[in-house]
C-alpha cells in the first residue's frame, strides 16, 4: 500500500489492527519471523520507511518527520478504529512520540527501547537518556503500555529506563527477557510472539 508520504505498508491477516515499525537502517523484514504467527489474530500492517535507509544513525529531525508522516497515514488508513501500535528500536522512539496524539490508538509496545550497546548504525543512547527523551513526548500517555527489553543487548541497566518510563503509570507493564540479544523479535522470536499475543489481546 504505497502512500504520499512515501511510506510502503504491507497488510496481512484480519481481526484487530496492529501496526509494526522497524528499527533504523533496516526494512519490514526485520519482522519477518513475526509477521505470520501474529497474523494468526491480528491485522497485521507493517512500515516500510524508506528514509531510514539512507544515513548511518537518525538525527531528531529524522524522527520527528516520519512520525508525522507515520501519523498522518494512520489518521487515513483508521479513521475511527481502534489499533495497537508495536516499535523495536528507533521505531519505538517514533511509536511513542505519536501515541499521545492517536485518539484511536488502544495500546503500545515498545521493543529495545533502551538503544542497543555499540550497533555501528545507531547513536545508541543510555538508557535513562533516552528514557527521558521519549518522557516528555509521552508523560500524559495513559493508555495500556508494554515495554521489552533483552538482557543482552549490551544495555547497561534496562531496569532503570523501565523504571522512569512506567514511574506513576500504572497502567505500563515491563519485562526484560534473559539471554535475549537485538533483536528481540528475531533471537527469541517464539517467546516474543507468544507475549505479544496474550498482551495485546488482552489490551486491544
Amino acid at each position: 500500500m504505497p502512500t504520499g508520504s512515501g511510506i510502503v505498508w504491507h497488510s496481512w491477516g484480519q481481526g484487530a489492527v496492529l501496526v509494526l515499525l522497524h528499527d533504523w537502517n533496516h526494512s519490514w523484514q526485520e519482522w519477518q519471523h513475526n509477521i505470520e504467527p501474529l497474523s494468526r489474530k491480528f491485522q497485521v500492517c507493517v512500515a516500510q520507511l524508506p528514509g531510514s535507509l539512507e544515513k548511518h544513525a537518525p538525527d531528531w529531525e529524522d524522527t520527528q518527520a516520519w512520525a508525522l508522516a507515520l501519523r498522518s497515514d494512520l489518521h487515513a488508513f483508521f479513521p475511527g478504529q481502534s489499533f495497537s501500535l508495536l516499535g523495536q528500536g528507533w521505531g519505538s522512539i517514533l511509536a511513542a512520540y505519536i501515541a499521545p496524539d492517536m485518539e484511536q490508538l488502544s495500546s503500545l509496545v515498545l521493543l529495545g527501547v533502551g538503544g542497543h550497546g555499540s550497533a555501528p548504525h545507531l547513536a545508541a543512547p543510555q538508557p535513562d537518556v533516552l528514557a527521558a527523551k521519549l518522557q516528555r513526548h509521552w508523560q500524559y500517555f495513559s493508555k495500556p503500555a508494554l515495554l521489552i527489553w533483552g538482557e543482552g543487548e549490551g544495555v547497561p541497566s534496562p531496569s532503570r529506563a523501565a523504571i522512569t518510563l512506567a514511574a506513576g503509570h500504572e497502567e505500563r507493564e515491563w519485562m526484560a527477557l534473559p539471554n535475549a540479544a537485538y533483536p528481540l523479535q528475531q533471537t527469541c522470536a517464539t517467546e516474543v510472539n507468544m507475549v505479544l499475543t496474550h498482551w495485546l489481546l488482552s489490551h486491544s
